[in-house]
């Protein structure tokens, strides 16, 4: 994983020298690269990886500011293994602002404390930017089963507490986003979107009724820029 400004080209130059025409630098397709704009939040997948792997067939290493650990790889490739390297986060900040501003002054550099987006950079790289929902099953007799994920594929999502509780660490283990609850009980997950666009929770009874709910992960709208 290629975090900005922790010595990227360094790296890159040892895997080419390490794998040559086995290593990929592997990018987003271009249809999804318009909502990322600055913050490299939408990654590559596996069904990404699947069409780099008709091209190198010796595939041994792939890099990129879009492969991310919180995506699909890992699902569809069990064999991935990621590593990346880290920077003194103040120093890895200010290289960063004098990769990406145009000017120098000290009101640039207070716009760009400012974004939100520039925050916390690498962690939010590493585990991306997780979102909390909740699922409360309100029939009165009747066992509810929930899937979370888009029309061909069940996402991944972490239990993080049931019935108001939270749950132990040891519980808290990322699996697939189907779950079965009677009546009256509720469950929270976290979720961390892998790029924006279309999803879907479905509910269902054992007697075939399904609801199919609309979800859409949209891009997070950059703040305006401090005057």
């Amino acid at each position: 994983m290629h975090i900005e400004k922790t010595a990227g080209r360094t790296v890159r130059a040892v895997l080419l020298r390490s794998f040559g025409s086995g290593h990929c630098e592997i990018r987003t397709p271009y249809a999804k690269r318009e909502p990322e704009v600055d913050d490299r939040r939408v990654a590559v997948t596996g069904g990404d990886l699947r069409k780099v792997r008709r091209f190198y067939r010796n595939l041994r290493g792939i890099a990129g500011h879009n492969v991310k650990a919180y995506s699909d790889l890992h699902v569809a490739f069990p064999e991935v293994r990621y590593f990346t390297w880290l920077r003194d986060p103040v120093k890895r900040y200010l290289s960063h602002f004098k990769n990406r501003s145009r000017a120098y002054a000290r009101e640039d550099f207070e716009r760009w404390a400012d974004t939100t987006w520039t925050h916390d950079w690498q962690t939010r790289m590493i585990a991306g930017e997780p979102n909390r929902l909740r699922l409360v099953s309100i029939h009165s007799d009747e066992i509810l089963s929930f899937r979370f994920g888009t029309e061909t594929a069940v996402a991944r999502w972490t239990p993080v507490a049931r019935d108001g509780a939270d749950l132990p660490s040891a519980l808290r283990v990322t699996r697939s986003a189907l779950v079965s609850m009677g009546p009256g009980e509720t469950a929270d997950f976290s979720y961390v979107p892998a790029r924006p666009g279309p999803m879907q929770l479905e509910v269902w009874i054992r007697r075939g009724i399904r609801i199919v709910l609309p979800v859409v992960v949209e891009a997070p709208k950059k703040e305006a820029a401090r005057r």
